[in-house]
């Protein structure tokens, strides 16, 4: 499907995460992730750094401040322009499943 497809689909995955009580908050700091860098490879920077600070508060929840990941998304979310995805977003597109 495209981006925009992709992103109701995580959309409605995590609203079924919440429906379902699911605290599963290592998935969540991926599905957030993937909307991310789908948003980045639309263009669409303030819907990328709203995704990308959830997949951050997820990380900070289920990992700390000091792991990688945490570490990664706040970068991330200070210039989520400076990730892969918005500088070569057919490469992005690709890794995730599809294209513009």
């Amino acid at each position: 499907g495209s981006p925009e497809v992709r992103l109701q689909r995580i959309r409605d995955a995590l609203s079924l995460m919440d429906d379902e009580g699911l605290d599963l908050l290592c998935h969540r700091k991926v599905i957030c992730r993937a909307a991310f860098e789908l948003a980045l490879g639309l263009g669409d920077i303030e819907r990328a750094g709203n995704w990308v600070r959830l997949s951050y508060s997820a990380s900070l929840a289920c990992h700390g401040p000091c792991h990688r990941d945490t570490l990664w998304l706040q970068r991330y979310m200070e210039d989520p322009t400076s990730h892969p995805a918005f500088k070569y977003p057919s490469v992005g597109a690709a890794v995730l499943g599809g294209g513009r």
